[in-house]
């Protein structure tokens, strides 16, 4: 396969193709559940899970080049927007469906799995406000920037949340050209979603 824009699980059994294998957007989300999956898939033997998930977003059409049979659909809690395909075998996370992203682009959290991506410089810094003031000394600096504790969204090169905001929207709104693959939608319409009632901002680790 094309190594660019290529995903597969930590131990390979599943391996899967993005056809525009330039990601659109990667940034680094302190949300509660992005945090709260992957440490739910790191007790169930996954991937050691981040003390902040790096998202990288593309375009959603790719197809499976290995392994379809081992994706789990998972939900954190039943009013849980998010669905995650995760994979059986070893637990990684590899990919996340949102209705927000209108089946236009979906997410990848990079230590959930194994990503061969051309690098693209990270947005940003967002959703910290769910981030657990007692895990607020293991961030790194955001590129150099150091942590203000009490400010910790940065949006790097945007003067504010609505300006990223604004270019996240535009890049969720961008149609799939020429689809010619499958996409996560495809599959949610023909496999039950397990929902694991996660209680909301618990810190599993």
């Amino acid at each position: 396969p094309n190594m660019s824009g290529h995903l597969c699980c930590v131990c390979g059994a599943v391996s899967i193709q993005f056809h525009d294998p330039a990601p659109k957007l990667r940034g680094e989300c302190g949300c509660c559940d992005c945090r709260q999956a992957l440490q739910w898939a790191q007790l169930k033997g996954g991937p050691a899970a981040p003390v902040l998930p790096e998202a990288w977003y593309f375009a959603n059409d790719f197809t499976f080049i290995s392994g379809k049979e081992n994706i789990k659909l998972f939900k954190l809690r039943d009013n849980g927007s998010s669905i995650r395909f995760v994979s059986t075998c070893c637990y990684s996370t590899l990919l996340v469906h949102h209705p927000g992203y209108q089946n236009n682009i979906v997410m990848v959290l990079a230590q959930g799995a194994k990503l061969a991506v051309q690098p693209i410089a990270e947005f940003g810094r967002f959703q910290m406000k769910d981030f657990p003031k007692e895990k607020i000394a293991e961030l790194a600096p955001f590129k150099g920037n150091p942590v203000d504790k009490d400010n910790l969204d940065d949006f790097g090169s945007y003067t504010s949340l609505e300006e990223a905001f604004g270019n996240l929207v535009e890049i969720w709104n961008k149609k799939v050209e020429n689809p010619t693959g499958t996409n996560t939608q495809e599959i949610i319409n023909v496999q039950s979603v397990e929902v694991l009632e996660l209680p909301h901002y618990k810190e599993l680790l």
